[in-house]
């Protein structure tokens, strides 16, 4: 299979997960964690760590956002959910980028439908909490680092640094 082919079916698996993934965070009800997050972070805009709460998302960059997403779009799950949906393109980036690693065609095609279809990970995309946003910075920080590991430079390894929360 040339590198074009296996590009297009790539794009065709991930709009296929992230279609799943934004349906779901658009008919799904929305759980504890995050009506829990949306009552003590989004609608008082309080979103700092000092401020967060044990039991539910007190995920920095994850609040943020959706205290943003809320001021913007209004309070709805949906709204709260945008940054979890949006970052499901960039963990599909970096599993594109991992996979493509992998040198032999049968195993990188495992390999991704497996990175890209885990039930539990499309529920972490579809939902308000951290998890979605940090999956998708471990994955980039993750291909950061096998890049500096394989000879890379000082600038792949602060990126990979960067990318882990």
């Amino acid at each position: 299979m040339n590198e074009r082919t296996e590009r297009a079916l790539y794009v065709i698996l991930t709009i296929i997960a992230w279609s799943y993934v934004v349906v779901r965070a658009w008919f799904v009800p929305m759980v504890h964690d995050e009506c829990a997050s949306v009552l003590w972070y989004v609608q008082p805009g309080e979103w700092l760590p000092h401020e967060a709460h044990l039991d539910t998302n007190n995920h920095l960059t994850n609040s943020a956002v959706g205290v943003l997403s809320a001021e913007l779009f209004g309070v709805h799950a949906f709204a709260v959910r945008i940054g979890s949906v949006l970052s499901f393109l960039a963990y599909a980036w970096g599993c594109w980028l991992i996979g493509r690693r992998v040198k032999d065609a049968v195993v990188r095609w495992c390999l991704w439908p497996a990175l890209l279809l885990i039930p539990f990970v499309l529920d972490f995309f579809s939902m308000f909490r951290g998890y979605a946003m940090e999956m998708a910075f471990w994955v980039l920080g993750l291909e950061a680092m096998l890049r500096f590991a394989a000879g890379g430079t000082t600038r792949q390894l602060v990126a990979a640094l960067l990318t882990q929360g």
